[in-house]
């Protein structure tokens, strides 16, 4: 007897490396949070009061914890919603000179960070 085949993996969504650190601070109309983790691609916000869902196009700006002169504007579109989690994960829908910096800024603090 042959063991049954195993299940397939769970469909992963993310396709660039996630960070943690430098923390992103996320505003929008409905206020301040925090980022969970973030990417080249998009953001991962953790939040339990947003009322976004699946598709919705949503305007932030974006900043490093303690280091509030490094900020940008961002467009993003809702691409899914863990209302278990307390978590939605947005994906960027252009990149600005300005978004394109705060990145390049995290991403070399994440390095320092990290070693």
């Amino acid at each position: 007897d042959a063991a049954p085949p195993r299940p397939p993996e769970p469909h992963e969504r993310r396709r660039q490396k996630r960070y943690v650190r430098p923390a992103i601070l996320v505003r929008s109309a409905r206020g301040e949070h925090r980022a969970r983790n973030w990417s080249i691609g998009g953001l991962c916000v953790q939040a339990t009061d947003l009322p976004w869902k699946h598709g919705d196009l949503v305007d932030l700006r974006l900043s490093l914890a303690g280091q509030p002169d490094v900020t940008a504007d961002a467009q993003v579109v809702v691409v899914h919603v863990n209302r278990g989690k307390e978590q939605i994960s947005v994906r960027f829908q252009s990149y600005r000179d300005e978004l394109k910096a705060l990145l390049k800024t995290a991403f070399l603090e994440h390095q320092k960070l990290v070693g």
